[in-house]
């Protein structure tokens, strides 16, 4: 008789966008959790569509950006429950991540709840003699608001050395945003360029895009920029080697 053997694969799903993430077996809800001064605890559901029970286990961890790169570091002050759970065929589990201690935040502070599954043994006969399952690993972000959010960007348009249009976005305030979209027009309104993204910018952190313009707008020293994202559609006036600050007053999402 032949052997039979199951290898398994890590998939590692970072959540983005939409308000409910479907992963094959998997649908998970939200896809970004939020706490407050006010309010110490998010709940997140994950449903089981699968034909198996499935095990996970969670973590929460600290989330920053080092030099373009998220660093992950322990999170001491959060909590999730359960830490360890199953999910039967169909059935829900509710989570609950949450403060152990709390104190004023003049930053927004930014977390990863990190759902993994565990291997379990294969249920039922094994109709190949080589099986691969692949290990879902979900990475639900959380927003710890401070208590007075402040929503501003600043913005910047310049050349390069080598004569290309360059975006510079800052976020210049104590919470995060997350960006969609970017449109630019010239001076009559004429759509010229679009830019989708699925990019969280941190607070007190920077980005930078090189618009790849038609030849008959590279010398335009004026755009129109409108911004989508979780924050309401922004629009402004850019002219080149300005600075252009846009603010928000309340959050969408």
């Amino acid at each position: 008789m032949p052997k039979k053997y199951v290898y398994w694969l890590s998939a590692i799903i970072t959540l983005l966008t939409m308000t409910t993430a479907f992963a094959g077996s998997v649908v998970v809800n939200p896809i970004h959790l939020h706490i407050s001064p006010r309010n110490h605890v998010a709940v997140l559901r994950l449903r089981n569509t699968s034909n198996n029970k499935m095990l996970f286990q969670v973590e929460v961890m600290r989330w920053q950006m080092r030099h373009k790169k998220d660093v992950l570091s322990n999170a001491p002050n959060m909590v999730a429950t359960p830490p360890i759970f199953t999910i039967p065929v169909g059935k829900t589990q509710i989570l609950r991540i949450g403060l152990l201690s709390s104190q004023p935040h003049s930053l927004e502070q930014t977390y990863r709840v990190i759902v993994r599954q565990i291997p379990t043994p294969n249920i039922g006969k094994l109709h190949n003699s080589l099986q691969l399952k692949f290990l879902l690993t979900f990475s639900i972000p959380l927003f710890e608001l401070p208590i007075a959010p402040s929503r501003t960007l600043e913005l910047r348009m310049d050349k390069t050395r080598h004569h290309d249009t360059r975006l510079m976005i800052t976020n210049i305030g104590n919470v995060h945003i997350q960006l969609t979209k970017i449109l630019l027009r010239d001076t009559e309104h004429h759509h010229i360029y679009t830019h989708k993204m699925f990019r969280y910018l941190l607070a007190h952190h920077k980005m930078q895009l090189i618009l790849h313009l038609p030849k008959a707008l590279q010398h335009q020293h004026t755009l129109q920029i409108v911004l989508y994202s979780n924050w309401p559609k922004a629009m402004a006036s850019l002219p080149l080697d300005k600075t252009v600050i846009m603010h928000s007053k309340r959050q969408t999402a």
